[in-house]
């Protein structure tokens, strides 16, 4: 069974969480929403249209039974208007009143007022308005909290990472991270691991460089976020800088570095900006044929994740099966 596998089972140990679905009006959501429902593995809710999302169900022989729709044209707004005009006090009331029509909007407002436990967008939205929403509505759980994204990996290869699994962050929020922020993307993806995943962590800060191999200032960079997780955490099973191949295949770890820690067995993959995670998720995902969930999100108030716009039903399924289960990863 894989990890992905067991999210199945640690929601069945979850039951009766409330996840929103923001695009109800996309086959792809409406048919996850349909699975999930009749699993019993969360309560749906979807936002859009009444009358499409009821029309396209009957046109594909789906059943909405026991999934609630939330039209954000018929519902009385005033509580939610007035919700974020508190939350955000630059905008005029207009403004707010048009942000309750947006279906992102309120699907965040009505996280953030308890009516759900999380939230799933992106089929449709692009992830910079996913991002924008969370860090406008939902907010960062701290003033210092730094939110951060991370993809779940599964390769068909059981050899390589944890039997095929792997962590790829950060692939979708910050753009060229600090070596402070790098280390902080590398503690909370390990959080990830432990509290959603129930694997060891095992953290590959990646570069160009392998252990000084090119000593430039990019590689320095990441040299210094290892120095910083080491001193927040001493136990961790962390190396850098590290060469992607010395990090996962264990015979080139042996030539390159033979007394890294991680023995090239990582789990956890931390790319040095955004453009190397965001290219690395997509090369095993088209040519590895890896099942790929995320953009996930880490560092909101609340669960709050986000999804390809080219993603499949079952990594819709996928991504709420995470949502339903960071309730028990408090750093969301």
């Amino acid at each position: 069974m894989t990890k992905i596998d067991n999210l199945i089972e640690k929601a069945k140990r979850n039951p009766n969480k409330k996840i929103i679905l923001a695009e109800g009006e996309d086959l792809r959501v409406l048919k996850a929403a349909c699975f999930l429902t009749s699993k019993d593995l969360a309560d749906m809710i979807l936002i859009g249209n009444k009358d499409n999302i009821e029309v396209l169900a009957k046109k594909n022989n789906l059943t909405l039974n026991d999934i609630k729709i939330i039209d954000p044209n018929l519902i009385n707004q005033i509580k939610y208007v007035e919700f974020l005009k508190k939350r955000i006090s630059n905008l005029d009331e207009l403004s707010i009143k048009e942000m309750v029509k947006d279906n992102l909007s309120l699907a965040c407002s009505m996280l953030c007022l308890n009516e759900a436990d999380g939230v799933v967008a992106g089929a449709q939205y692009k992830s910079a308005a996913v991002m924008k929403a969370g860090l406008k509505i939902v907010k960062p759980k701290t003033k210092d909290t730094l939110v951060s994204s991370f993809f779940a990996i599964q390769l068909d290869n059981k050899n390589f990472g944890d039997d095929g699994f792997f962590l790829f962050a950060d692939c979708g929020m910050n753009l060229s991270p600090s070596s402070e922020e790098l280390a902080e993307i590398a503690l909370s993806t390990a959080e990830v691991a432990i509290n959603i995943f129930d694997m060891e962590p095992k953290i590959a800060l990646l570069s160009h460089s392998t252990y000084g191999s090119a000593i430039n200032e990019k590689s320095l960079k990441i040299k210094k976020a290892l120095e910083i997780v080491k001193t927040k955490k001493k136990d961790l099973i962390i190396a850098g800088e590290i060469q992607l191949d010395a990090a996962i295949v264990p015979e080139v770890s042996f030539i390159k570095c033979p007394d890294s820690p991680l023995q090239g067995k990582a789990n956890i993959l931390i790319f040095p900006d955004v453009d190397s995670g965001n290219i690395g998720y997509k090369l095993v995902e088209r040519l590895a044929n890896a099942k790929a969930i995320g953009p996930l999100c880490r560092g909101f108030s609340k669960p709050l994740n986000d999804l390809s716009r080219s993603c499949h039903v079952e990594d819709i399924i996928n991504a709420v099966l995470v949502t339903i289960n960071q309730g028990e990863d408090n750093g969301f």
